[in-house]
Parts: structure tokens; sequence; C-alpha cells
């Protein structure tokens, strides 16, 4: 059985405080924009999941597999978080075509993900506390063109709806929208950028405890802005809090 590290334990914790945020959101409202977006969170949370498996695991077939998902699912966080910018706030249906649109997209990124020739490639040993490297295809950059792009895309477009509400709702808005962004940016430079442009994977074991900060500001924004039952959601997090705590005691 694999002994995983220190910090991809660390990582299935932050996973878990993720999912739990999506699932406190789910619970705490109908509304399907807040919906979309604990979606969003809990592929977020699957990401999170990948990595701490990817730098855990001792088997290179398994690793290389592991690490293709991974970057998949950043393609999928993308898709959710378009779908959230479409339908909130003002929870507007997205139309089937749209729906065919994006899910047609990520059907056309799977071949370039199952043959390791063309995107994502074997992973090799580098060594130290990162453990693997990997190979990168020339078509790789379809992956950053289609999430970069739908993030881009879904900023701009939330920019333009949000201005029209109350400065207090854009306020709050904004600072979520923020935190969330700041919490990706940095698996963006470690996982993508510097392996990318520079060769170097030796900081991208730190891509998903990086985001240990934003979770935990993104708990009290939502307990403080999302307008839920404030008594209901402090006694689902107390509930989450004790069970993080027995998951802690069995991994660490």
């Amino acid at each position: 059985m694999t002994d995983f590290p220190l910090y991809s334990k660390i990582a299935f914790l932050i996973a878990y405080m993720i999912f739990s945020i999506g699932l406190i959101i789910r619970l705490g409202t109908k509304d399907p924009g807040s919906r979309a977006f604990s979606l969003a969170l809990w592929a977020g949370g699957l990401w999170v999941v990948s990595r701490a498996l990817f730098h855990g695991i001792d088997n290179p077939d398994i690793a290389t597999e592991i690490n293709k998902m991974s970057f998949f699912l950043g393609n999928i966080i993308g898709v959710l978080i378009f779908r959230f910018a479409y339908i909130f706030p003002n929870n507007k249906k997205v139309p089937e075509y749209l729906t065919t649109i994006l899910v047609f997209s990520l059907a056309l990124l799977i071949p370039f993900f199952l043959n390791e020739s063309i995107a994502v490639g074997r992973v090799f040993d580098v060594g130290g506390i990162q453990r693997w490297g990997w190979e990168q295809g020339p078509w790789l950059p379809l992956h950053d063109l289609h999430f970069i792009g739908l993030i881009i895309i879904s900023v701009t477009y939330l920019y333009f709806k949000i201005r029209n509400y109350s400065p207090e709702f854009q306020k709050n808005f904004f600072i979520t929208l923020g935190i969330v962004i700041l919490g990706f940016t940095p698996p963006i430079i470690v996982t993508n950028i510097l392996p990318r442009f520079f060769n170097v994977f030796s900081y991208d074991w730190i891509s998903s405890l990086s985001m240990v900060g934003w979770v935990s500001t993104l708990s009290y924004v939502v307990i403080k802005y999302n307008q839920m039952n404030t008594k209901t959601v402090a006694t689902e997090l107390l509930v989450l809090a004790a069970m993080g705590l027995l998951f802690l005691n069995i991994f660490i």
C-alpha cells in the first residue's frame, strides 16, 4: 500500500474542505447560480485529490494516467466556471446549444490526453520531494487555450453583468471571485507555466497546498455573504469540522 507523504495527506484534507464548502452551498440555497458554483468547487476538489495522488503514487504508469486526468479536470473546471458565469446572478438557464458546444469541446480534448505523444506524456523521476516530472507534447497548449480562454470569458462576462447591481452586491461578489482567482493562480504557475516554459517541476507539489488560504477565506465569505441561514450553516460546519478531525486522525 502506498505510504503517502505528509503534503499529499494535507492536500486530501484541503480537498475535503473544498467539498465541504460546496456541500454547504448546495444545502444552504436552491439558487441555481450558487449551485452551479458548488459544482465548480467540487471539480476543483477533485483536481486537488488528483494532484495529491499524483505526488504520492510510486508507480510511474499510474502516475502518468493520474497526471493526464488532472490536466483534463482543469478543462472541466473551466467549463463549469463558464456555466456558473452564464447562470449567475439572474439564474439565466444555459441554452441547450451552448451546453452541447461546451460538452463537445471537452470531448474533442479527450484524444489529446489519451495519446501520450500529443499533450501530456509519461512521467519521469526528478528526485526530491516533487518525485515526478512529465513529458509535454506539442498540442498541450490546447489545454491552456481552452481553460484560460473560458476563464477570461467568464470573468469578463460576469463583470459586465454584475456592474449593474448594487454596490454592496458587487463588493461581496468580487471579493468571492477574487479569492477564487487568487487561489488558482499558484497552481497555474507551478503546474503549467514553470514546467512548460522553464522545464521546472520542483514546485508542482505545492500546487494543492497553496489553496488552503483561499479555502479558509472562502468558508468565511460563504457564511457571511451568501444570504443563508447562518445558524444552520454554522451547525453544518461544526459537523463537517468534526468529520475533518476524524479524517485527519486516520490519514496523519
